[in-house]
């Protein structure tokens, strides 16, 4: 395979389709992105952030679904677990794509005014990191119907026919109100003062719910010193009897992302784990994280 390619998906062989009782989840990174395909059977799917696949030039999510011989209609939701730059390119594609009730799953920050006007001024500048989110933004104006904004513990996601319920355990109120908080707008004495704030902390986190088993999908979710957020929160507030088999390790198995009750409490012992690997600036997993995770399962 290239270097960040996912060609993969042309080899007859890889192509098998889900069966219709069958949960499956799919994890595509390249290095620099992440998308995310849960299949909840009976031809629906849920889809999980987004990159471009350099090979097609498509979001990888829907060359997916074409060499599994899916309609793009049977993409019932598109989360979007927030909008760092590495999970959204392609996004707005993916809905215009996606089955005309699909919703659209988005973080509540959306609702914050001065959010919004934070996004406006990156929009008018050109950065970068904001343009797809501004195409996301003309969907919601157009389509506010099939929005779901989530909290804390709300399912977003029920199909009784597969006993599923897909949940959203994060964000939560407090990493929100401080993240809203830090937002500096420009005004006259600081002109060029903008800039795109990191959080990773405002991360959509859910559970993929079934019998008393489940899928963790951690997206980008850190931990913080406040008990009441990121990580520490999630982990202590945790209320279901669900023991996730599987999860998607956050934050690219970054240690800034590891917390030890929910490996030790919630997750299952030794669950199947995945990891996708980002490989700007500061790659990660580090040569470290590797080994940290190595001694879950090895000691």
């Amino acid at each position: 395979m290239p270097e960040n390619g996912q060609n993969f998906l042309a080899d007859s062989e890889l192509r098998k389709p889900p069966k219709t009782d069958e949960i499956e989840l799919s994890v595509f990174g390249r290095g620099f992105g992440d998308c995310l395909i849960v299949s909840c059977g009976h031809n629906e799917f849920l889809v999980v952030d987004s990159f471009i696949n350099n090979e097609t030039g498509n979001p990888i999510a829907l060359d997916y679904m074409e060499a599994m011989g899916f309609s793009s209609g049977a993409i019932k939701q598109v989360v979007l677990t927030h909008w760092h730059q590495d999970h959204i390119t392609g996004i707005s594609n993916i809905l215009q794509e996606a089955s005309h009730e699909a919703k659209l799953v988005i973080s509540p920050i959306i609702q914050q005014e001065k959010f919004l006007e934070y996004i406006a001024i990156g929009l008018k500048e050109k950065v970068e990191s904001t343009a797809e989110f501004g195409k996301v933004i003309d969907f919601i104006k157009k389509n506010s119907s099939r929005v779901i904004v989530p909290i804390t513990d709300k399912i977003i996601f029920p199909y009784k026919e597969n006993d599923i319920e897909v949940y959203t355990l994060s964000p939560n109120d407090v990493d929100l109100y401080e993240y809203i908080a830090a937002i500096m707008l420009p005004d006259e004495r600081r002109k060029t003062s903008y800039s795109f704030p990191e959080s990773n902390n405002l991360s959509i986190v859910m559970l993929v719910k079934f019998g008393t088993d489940g899928i963790l999908l951690g997206s980008d979710l850190e931990n913080a010193a406040n008990i009441n957020s990121g990580w520490k929160k999630l982990v202590s507030s945790y209320r279901y009897n669900n023991r996730p088999s599987l999860v998607k390790i956050p934050h690219h198995g970054s240690s800034d992302a590891h917390n030890d009750d929910l490996w030790e409490n919630i997750l299952c012992d030794k669950p199947l784990s995945v990891v996708t690997v980002f490989n700007k600036s500061v790659p990660l997993p580090k040569n470290s994280d590797i080994d940290r995770l190595r001694n879950i399962f090895y000691n």
